[in-house]
């Protein structure tokens, strides 16, 4: 009846050897000349978080989510670049939030065998200005990759280097359309906005380090739209997608997943990812554009054949592919077969030779998935 309140502390420490600079360092501290030889930027870090948030609902069904969420951060820094004059360094910050959820769900039946559900939603929250302390590395917080539930987080990053603060509004839909009992299609459109820029946010260009621009796509008072839909035709198959689009309507990042089983255990998959982030061409650009492809048969009992392909659109060139023979019980998987990889550049060429991908179903998996090949 009061809410629901929850804390987290969680702490870190990261002693890189080498030196590394952006987008690990801000720009302006990044030193003129060689860097050969400069120690790695040490970090620790301490975090102390409380959430409480409470759940209302009106009369009318919308659903009202007051919320309260403190952080705190102290961070202790090694090895700064010379030219700062200070070595080490310890910096405390603090963020004091306070906002509201709210969302209306609309359910409206169309048939016996469909119906049709709407769910506006939007959020309000107010904190105080984020204290971005360019000499605090970014380590974990490199590659933000918004979606229809990060982008109602107040911490919307992935880790805690980086952390948002000030006046903001996000707003979405999501429209989800049922029908004969196991089809389905949803769509989820949504986008934030501050009240002022965040520069903190801008990072060098790789091939150009005099120009900055956002690769997380909340570095300007309105964020990039964010766009994700599944489609389920059948109980066969099924799909997803995903997709940030900057306010210029060009992606900036993009995925999309179709899969279908035939069978009891066949199955078969193709995804599509693209990352058009950087804008500008060169060496140092890391765009990219995938295709994948995999699937498996069973040919006999628990016994069959598995193949993969990865396709590098960017440089027209196949950079994984593997083909091995299967068995699985429900219980363990196993794969025995021949892989061809092509991921980087060896003056001898590809490297070949065989694999083997062991999954126990008890512990989840070996970390050796098909998902997690790209």
């Amino acid at each position: 009846r009061g809410g629901r309140l929850r804390g987290r502390g969680p702490a870190v420490a990261l002693p890189p050897d080498a030196y590394v600079g952006f987008p690990t360092l801000a720009p302006e501290l990044i030193p003129g000349g060689p860097t050969d030889g400069l120690p790695g930027v040490d970090s620790r870090r301490i975090t102390g978080q409380a959430e409480w948030r409470r759940v209302l609902t009106s009369p009318i069904g919308v659903r009202w989510e007051p919320f309260v969420d403190l952080r705190a951060d102290i961070y202790s820094v090694d090895d700064l670049p010379p030219a700062l004059g200070v070595e080490n360094e310890t910096y405390t910050r603090a963020r004091t939030s306070a906002g509201v959820d709210v969302s209306y769900p609309l359910y409206r039946p169309l048939s016996a065998s469909s119906d049709l559900i709407l769910e506006p939603m939007a959020q309000l929250s107010i904190s105080n200005k984020a204290d971005l302390d360019p000499r605090i590395p970014n380590e974990d917080s490199q590659i933000t990759e918004l979606d229809h539930l990060s982008l109602f987080r107040m911490d919307r990053f992935p880790g805690y280097d980086l952390l948002e603060g000030g006046l903001r509004f996000t707003a979405g839909a999501r429209a989800t359309l049922r029908w004969d009992e196991v089809r389905s299609a949803s769509l989820f459109i949504g986008r934030s906005m501050r009240a002022d820029d965040q520069d903190e946010y801008l990072t060098p260009i790789p091939d150009d380090p005099s120009r900055l621009y956002d690769p997380s796509g909340l570095a300007s008072r309105t964020s990039d739209w964010v766009v994700q839909g599944t489609f389920n035709p059948s109980d066969r198959m099924r799909g997803w997608f995903h997709a940030t689009v900057d306010g210029n309507g060009e992606i900036r990042r993009a995925e999309a997943t179709v899969d279908g089983r035939w069978g009891r255990r066949n199955l078969a998959s193709v995804s599509y990812i693209v990352d058009r982030s950087n804008p500008l061409d060169g060496p140092e650009n890391r765009n990219y554009e995938f295709v994948q492809l995999s699937g498996h048969q069973f040919v006999y009992d628990n016994w069959g054949v598995a193949v993969t392909g990865i396709a590098d659109l960017e440089r027209d060139i196949i950079t994984r592919s593997e083909v091995g023979l299967l068995f699985d019980d429900d219980c363990f998987r196993i794969e025995l077969g021949w892989r061809r990889d092509n991921t980087r550049v060896r003056p001898t060429g590809p490297a070949e030779g065989v694999y083997i991908r062991l999954n126990l179903a008890t512990f989840g998996g070996s970390g050796y998935d098909r998902g997690n090949m790209r």
